[in-house]
């Protein structure tokens, strides 16, 4: 009766572990590219840049730029491939906006600029127009102040409009070497568009309490969800970080290529320790495909005083993290190395584009803004 009953649950285990095997297989997912889009640009087009994204109107699907050489706003048809219009910035006089750091486009007529050194965020229309501006600086006070946080922009972190207000990452003016920023700090900057009051909201998550990630403080990238949350993915964390701002959910998304993020023991290691440690970049959500895709970069063994004096990210392998909607990982693809720029990313309707503007690159052109497309594609 012993052996007869071995025999069953044997038969059931064994059933369950196919079962199950069979069910990953079905749920893996590998990136696969399907075609490099080009945009022609002139001497007058910076061809990296810190922001870039997408914005969709009336049916017309744009590739937005931030183009410091002029400086201007570009807008690229995404089908044809061609810069459709741009938006001009002035930087002085009454319609002056300074150096610009990142945009948010709620509409053509409504752009929100982000001026750091200033400390000002910027409404203007699709002239190029001030309508209005914010300061985050009390009167009288100047730039650097203490322990006030500093909003960004970039890639990967793009400014949020949620709940009536504009979210954007924000990095603790206590700065990377001290153990506050990561305690007490906050990262993310939720102003109202309305009157200007903000507040500073949401945590570092507990591993950069454990351990020195300070090379990696200002790296904190973010999306919208498609339930309406925000995601969170932080360069030192294998996981994210789902929230509403009330509650949050943690969720495993390390790669399984790279080995984990490695803390540094003394300050003047940080830049080395930039190069040398994996880490993770943007999390992008694919509303074409109910997807969601996390970049992630590898460490470089060898490190040159070529790397150190850029401090660059060209020579670091990328793979990109699969996600489903439910934030299960189900796949992760290692891309060609040398050839993307892990900021220059973000999602069309015919999958994930990757810039291809990496200073390493042999087949880079001056005069393209080239990207791969990557869709995924289940694994059989």
């Amino acid at each position: 009766m012993k052996i007869y009953s071995r025999l069953v649950l044997l038969c059931g285990v064994t059933i369950f572990a196919c079962s199950k095997e069979r069910a990953y297989s079905i749920r893996e997912y590998e990136m696969v590219k399907i075609s490099d889009k080009n945009f022609k640009i002139d001497s007058t087009t910076n061809i990296k840049t810190w922001y870039l994204d997408i914005y969709e109107e009336d049916g017309s699907v744009w590739l937005t730029y931030e183009n410091k050489f002029k400086p201007s706003i570009q807008f690229y048809d995404l089908v044809n491939q061609k810069l459709d219009f741009e938006i001009n910035l002035i930087q002085t006089g009454p319609n002056g906006v300074g150096t610009i750091n990142g945009f948010f486009i709620k509409s053509l007529d409504s752009i929100y600029l982000l001026n750091v050194s200033d400390m000002r965020l910027f409404l203007i229309n699709r002239k190029g127009e001030v309508q209005n501006y914010f300061s985050f600086l009390k009167p009288l006070q100047n730039f650097p102040f203490g322990t006030m946080s500093t909003p960004t922009i970039i890639s990967g972190s793009p400014a949020i409009f949620y709940k009536q207000k504009l979210h954007l990452a924000s990095r603790p003016g206590t700065g990377p070497t001290d153990k506050t920023t990561f305690e007490t700090g906050k990262v993310d900057l939720a102003i109202d568009l309305t009157d200007g009051h903000y507040s500073l909201i949401f945590n570092y998550p507990e591993v950069y309490k454990k351990a020195n990630f300070g090379n990696f403080w200002g790296k904190i990238f973010r999306a919208k969800t498609h339930d309406n949350r925000i995601i969170y993915s932080f360069a030192a964390d294998e996981n994210i970080y789902v929230t509403d701002y009330i509650k949050s959910e943690t969720f495993f998304a390390g790669s399984a290529i790279f080995e984990k993020p490695i803390p540094y023991d003394d300050v003047s290691q940080m830049r080395v320790n930039n190069l040398k440690s994996s880490m993770y970049g943007g999390v992008f959500y694919d509303k074409y495909r109910e997807l969601y895709y996390r970049i992630a970069t590898g460490g470089i063994e060898e490190i040159n005083a070529t790397f150190l004096s850029r401090e660059i990210y060209d020579s670091k392998p990328i793979s990109v993290i699969i996600l489903n909607n439910k934030f299960e990982k189900i796949g992760e693809t290692l891309l060609p190395s040398k050839t993307h720029d892990p900021l220059g990313v973000f999602v069309g309707p015919e999958g994930l584009y990757i810039s291809n503007s990496n200073l390493e690159n042999p087949n880079l052109q001056e005069n393209l803004l080239s990207f791969s497309v990557y869709v995924p594609q289940i694994i059989n």
